[in-house]
């Protein structure tokens, strides 16, 4: 690391401080021992060297003193450097652990938010379903009626008069009348289609095809049209039919299925 070479540096120069001012003693020494021996030039040459030795020393004393303290600042500055990463580090570590622990709860609201909605989810769709089958009504096809007769069912909304199945083609469903929409469970939704209904006459006409004796009819009224049922039950009870009939509110339909279910019986 940089901080280490600078001290490493630091180190070596006061080394070598210190070897030049033992040498500068060492000569000193060596000096003061000829100055006894030498005459008075020869000994003024080597008081000024002496001076000039002292003075090297003395400079080597101050920059050994100013090594030694620049070397005790960079220790400091790097352990105060050191720390600071330390506690940098630290800081960064508490932050992670803060955010971790953050979305940790997050995701435990959250999936506990979707276990709401799940059940929440759950309760709306058996409300749907319940509500959808209060809006059902049941009609068992003619051919697994209980009754000694069959059921013949007339539909009557918008003040018309909708034969699910039509006398005039063999019986088959009326499919110009009437929508006949397959469901999930085999069960087939019938609606009737606005302005494609008959009128009274039209249908005394049809009824001649249908047998008192093997059938009866099975109105299922809307309540727009109490009036045309009122009219229809005249005009069936005169051909000789008996009937049955139920109120149907604006968002029933009729439901064929094979399931075992029981028609309004005759009145």
């Amino acid at each position: 690391m940089p901080a280490d070479s600078g001290r490493e540096l630091q180190e070596r120069r006061i080394a070598l401080a210190k070897h030049d001012l033992e040498l500068a003693q060492q000569s000193n020494a060596r000096q003061q021992a000829l100055l006894a021996n030498v005459d008075l030039a020869a000994r003024v040459r080597l008081v000024a060297q002496r001076d000039a030795l002292r003075a090297d020393a003395d400079a080597l004393r101050g920059n050994t003193t100013r090594l030694k303290t620049s070397l005790a600042e960079l220790g400091n500055s790097t352990q105060e450097s050191s720390e600071d990463r330390l506690k940098e580090l630290r800081a960064q570590l508490d932050s992670e652990k803060r955010a971790k622990t953050d979305q940790a709860n997050n995701l435990s609201a959250a999936s506990q938010n979707l276990q709401r909605l799940l059940a929440r989810l759950a309760d709306l769709q058996n409300q749907a379903n319940a509500e959808r089958q209060g809006h059902i009504v049941k009609l068992r096809l003619p051919r697994e009626s209980t009754q000694s007769k069959t059921s013949f069912a007339v539909m009557i909304r918008y003040g018309q008069l909708y034969f699910v199945n039509d006398p005039s083609n063999s019986f088959r469903r009326n499919t110009y009348s009437l929508t006949f929409e397959p469901q999930d469970d085999d069960d087939i939704k019938v609606k009737p289609i606005r302005g494609r209904g008959i009128d009274l006459h039209a249908a005394a006409k049809l009824l001649r095809d249908v047998s008192s004796q093997e059938a009866y009819i099975v109105c299922w009224v809307y309540g727009d049209s109490f009036q045309t049922f009122n009219q229809f039950k005249q005009l069936v009870t005169n051909s000789g039919f008996e009937y049955g009939w139920s109120p149907m509110s604006p968002e029933n339909f009729l439901t064929l299925t094979k399931r075992k279910v029981m028609a309004p019986p005759p009145l």
